[in-house]
């Protein structure tokens, strides 16, 4: 007991999470939270100190109502400068009693982004929390999850990564709480290591309605309100997954905008990838960024202002 004491007061965390990858706009770290898998490092590339991009706002906040965005990397948006987001746009547009507080996270799940919810975007306490949603947040489809296996793999401790990030119930669990035995297992994990979380693994439905419950809960405690968004996309990929969300959603009562054809709707495929990057069916270009803030400015009123 004397020992577990001392440990949970003496030993940095980053003695088990120390191990981090580089990305697109800064870098990324190991969370000692299973489910969040890892974070992005504040003050590296395009992350401010609290570790995502754009202004670093005060918790405290300005006398402003705040619009917390929750997504992944088309959110962040992935190849494109700061201020062509949506999110920076919609906030240019709305301009005078409100502003737009960018969360999102590349690569991260619909789980994932509840979890950095929790973790950072409570703090600066939300009037409004737009959720969006694309084609696989009900995946942990992840290119800085394989990038973190890749080290792993070559990490001599790295079986201890692969049971506490695995292991969910039991006894397993139980004993990874404790700082004494997480240490144990530190120090005498070996062997060959797989993966700690696979590339493709689905979030479950129960998964995905105790965070929908949660979220409801949080903001009837927190006092905003908050929708589900689903962004313009070129795929119909996941769409079973994406098609279950939307009726957990319609089952908690819980309001949504559907945008997924906003970019096809009454237009062609080819000019609708104008719309895109590249090659790729969900990540905005410039041009898709400024089309999409303009739809949510016009349906204003369906999100709450």
């Amino acid at each position: 007991m004397l020992g577990e004491i001392v440990l949970r007061f003496t030993l940095p965390k980053r003695m088990f999470y120390r191990i981090d990858i580089s990305g697109t706009h800064g870098n990324y770290k190991l969370s000692d939270d299973p489910k969040l898998i890892y974070v992005p490092v504040p003050d590296t590339g395009d992350f401010n100190s609290y570790g995502h991009r754009g202004p670093a706002y005060s918790f405290e906040k300005s006398g402003k109502k705040r619009i917390i965005a929750m997504g992944d990397s088309v959110v962040a948006g992935l190849d494109i400068d700061v201020d062509q987001r949506f999110t920076d746009v919609l906030d240019n547009k709305l301009d005078g009693p409100y502003e737009v507080i960018n969360l999102g996270v590349c690569g991260y799940s619909l789980l994932q982004e509840f979890e950095y919810f929790k973790l950072l975007g409570e703090k600066f306490s939300p009037d409004y929390v737009l959720w969006f949603i694309t084609f696989n947040d009900m995946r942990l489809h992840s290119g800085e999850i394989v990038n973190f296996n890749e080290k792993l793999k070559k990490t001599p401790a790295g079986s201890f990564y692969q049971a506490y990030y695995r292991t969910r119930i039991g006894l397993e669990r139980f004993l990874l709480s404790f700082h004494t035995y997480k240490l144990l297992k530190y120090f005498f994990s070996a062997g060959s290591l797989k993966v700690f979380r696979n590339f493709e693994e689905q979030i479950s439905l129960d998964e995905t309605d105790h965070v929908l419950k949660q979220l409801k809960i949080m903001s009837g405690e927190r006092n905003f309100r908050f929708v589900f968004i689903f962004l313009p996309v070129l795929t119909d990929a996941y769409a079973a997954e994406i098609n279950a969300l939307k009726n957990l959603l319609r089952e908690n009562n819980i309001p949504v905008l559907n945008f997924e054809d906003a970019f096809t709707t009454g237009g062609d495929s080819q000019s609708a990838e104008a719309y895109f990057l590249p090659k790729d069916a969900c990540h905005f270009s410039v041009e898709g960024h400024r089309a999409f803030a303009d739809i949510l400015y016009r349906n204003r009123a369906q999100w709450g202002l």
